[in-house]
């Protein structure tokens, strides 16, 4: 499946800000779209959507979990951003590598004011560098 201007057919059809059809992922999923899609891959969007059975749908399907956007952000990111605990805990238990991708996700959570997320990536065990600006 060719790549659509300015982003990929896939990622279009998630919706951006907009109400989605996931029938409409669905069908080009089976018809090949790129789920893995350097540029915007499919577990950033679904994540970003904030439902766990349309990530898990993705992962079935061979989508990487620590996949990141053209912008650098992560499916971890988008649930950071959105103070979505659950898709956290659920990204986590699926293997998001927080060595690499915790730490964005920390700083986004923090500055959104999400203690929960915050709480949740702290607990997990990630390692990062918490340095007080002077």
């Amino acid at each position: 499946m060719r790549q659509a201007p300015g982003g990929s057919y896939l990622d279009w059809a998630w919706g951006g800000y907009r109400e989605w059809d996931f029938e409409i992922v669905k069908l080009l999923i089976a018809y090949g779209a790129d789920l893995n899609d350097k540029a915007y891959p499919s577990i950033v969007s679904a994540a970003g959507q904030g439902r766990i059975h349309e990530v898990q749908y993705v992962l079935d399907r061979g989508a990487q979990i620590n996949a990141v956007t053209h912008v650098g952000t992560t499916a971890l990111w988008q649930a950071a951003y959105a103070g979505d605990v659950k898709m956290g805990a659920f990204l986590i238990r699926n293997g998001m590598d927080l060595s690499s991708h915790g730490g964005k996700a920390l700083g986004v959570a923090a500055f959104n004011g999400h203690l929960s997320f915050v709480k949740l990536l702290v607990e997990e065990g990630g390692r990062y560098q918490l340095s007080i600006l002077r």
